[in-house]
């Protein structure tokens, strides 16, 4: 099986818990996230990944050519102020992408996008 590109907005309880699994189930994949701290290489559970800056306001221009090389993304970063940041920053990019999958985690609930329905 071919390496997979995973990249988390947030990198919270939920993100943690879903590439656990992943791991788990030992397939091979590469892994960015953001995070409200400075960008930097970070160590999780053993998995090495690029942890960029995100922010309401600013973010790692970084994150960018990680996010396009991806083809999982998980968003589990709730809306500010009723804006969901990740949709108003990367739209653009995410419209371009075909993704092999999309994951949102909002209000306890996983809404998952695939080329399949759309």
């Amino acid at each position: 099986m071919e390496k997979i590109n995973i990249f988390c907005f947030g990198f919270g309880q939920v993100a943690k818990n879903f590439i656990k699994k992943i791991n788990a189930k030992n397939i091979d994949f590469a892994l960015s996230a953001t995070s409200r701290e400075s960008s930097k290489k970070k160590n999780f559970s053993g998995i090495e990944y690029n942890s960029f800056q995100f922010s309401e306001h600013t973010f790692d221009t970084n994150l960018i050519k990680s996010l396009e090389s991806s083809n999982y993304i998980l968003i589990s970063i709730a809306p500010i102020n009723g804006i969901d940041i990740v949709i108003k920053n990367f739209q653009n990019i995410l419209k371009k992408k075909k993704l092999s999958g999309l994951l949102i985690y909002q209000q306890q609930m996983f809404t998952v996008i695939t080329r399949e329905n759309g």
